[in-house]
């Protein structure tokens, strides 16, 4: 067991024009810090009062588990979305028990997806983290394109770092 994956549900939420961290907090139940440690939402990375349009941002939840929720925003479809966690439509569309037609997903659309929450360790690298769970750099790249705090070149040790599950 790797010690570093986090057991609990977390939801990869897009942020909103009007957005704060208090409304995000009081929405999903968990507290401001949570959400800033999640999101490593410290200087010198970013202004941890800002929030802009756009980033997808983790939010814990005190679900157990290691689960990985993904609410849909106005870009989303099926297609894309199971590209962000290298999966396929039809993966997602089971998991979920969708009953609609595929291409009609309604914004806030909490989908569960094939990923889960990886806490960095010290001295690691993308590509050691990619080895220890045998998935492509790349994969781990499009799960995290978008959120604040995540970069090529320099990764936190204490980060929460979506991975995608190995394909099978």
């Amino acid at each position: 067991m790797i010690m570093a994956v986090i057991h609990s549900t977390h939801v990869m939420y897009t942020v909103q024009p009007g957005d704060t961290l208090y409304i995000l907090a009081s929405k999903f139940g968990t507290t401001v810090s949570e959400i800033e440690k999640v999101n490593f939402l410290y200087d010198p990375i970013t202004d941890p009062t800002l929030l802009y349009p756009g980033w997808k941002i983790l939010i814990p939840t005190a679900q157990p588990g290691t689960g990985m929720i993904h609410l849909t925003s106005s870009n989303d479809s099926l297609w894309t979305i199971s590209q962000r966690y290298s999966s396929n439509t039809d993966v997602i569309y089971r998991m979920n028990q969708l009953t609609q037609d595929p291409n009609m997903l309604y914004i806030g659309q909490p989908l569960l997806v094939p990923a889960f929450v990886y806490e960095v360790e010290p001295d690691e690298r993308l590509s050691t983290i990619a080895e220890k769970f045998n998935i492509p750099i790349q994969a781990i790249v499009n799960a995290n394109r978008g959120r604040p705090g995540f970069s090529l070149d320099v990764i936190y040790t204490g980060y929460r770092m979506i991975i995608p599950h190995a394909p099978e």
